[in-house]
């Protein structure tokens, strides 16, 4: 589970990228099959494996795409349980609350939102007692953590 919260995302917060019918196919392909050869890829695009290389890497450099990664099914790695939880949090500590998330184990996603709340995070964990530690041992003893509500998850569909 990716540890970069608070790290921003390359081309987050700028304009869309241009892009023209060949490169949208090119993140199409990719996030079906992101292991896809670049033979294949080149093949499916009717263009020669140098320009699809070239936008590829061009996409990449302007954070179109920002990373290639396995899909994997929680349970099956021991997760059993997992949890939404909000998060309010004392003004303008949304830095040192993103940074200090990296130590905190089983967060997947992390986010700021406006609302009641300030943070809304995705946290896996093996079993509910584990969870509890998370929520009550180390989220709320963060300094910049006002206070949380948590949500279990009851069923999911995995991304497609």
């Amino acid at each position: 589970m990716s540890k970069n919260w608070g790290n921003e995302v390359p081309g987050a917060g700028h304009m869309a990228a241009r892009l023209d019918d060949t490169d949208r196919l090119i993140v199409e392909l990719l996030q079906a099959d992101g292991r896809m050869s670049m033979r294949k890829l080149a093949e499916d695009l009717h263009i020669s494996r140098t320009n699809a290389y070239t936008r590829l890497q061009r996409l990449q450099d302007e954070g179109v795409i920002v990373g290639f990664q396995a899909v994997v099914h929680p349970e099956r790695l021991g997760f059993t349980i997992a949890a939404y939880i909000a998060v309010k949090l004392r003004q303008r500590s949304w830095h040192g609350f993103a940074e200090g998330l990296a130590n905190v184990p089983g967060v997947e996603q992390a986010a700021m939102i406006a609302g009641e709340y300030d943070a809304m995070l995705l946290v896996r964990a093996r079993d509910a007692r584990v969870m509890r530690d998370v929520i009550l041992e180390q989220l709320q003893a963060m300094p910049e953590v006002l206070g949380t509500q948590t949500m279990f998850v009851l069923d999911e569909r995995p991304s497609s």
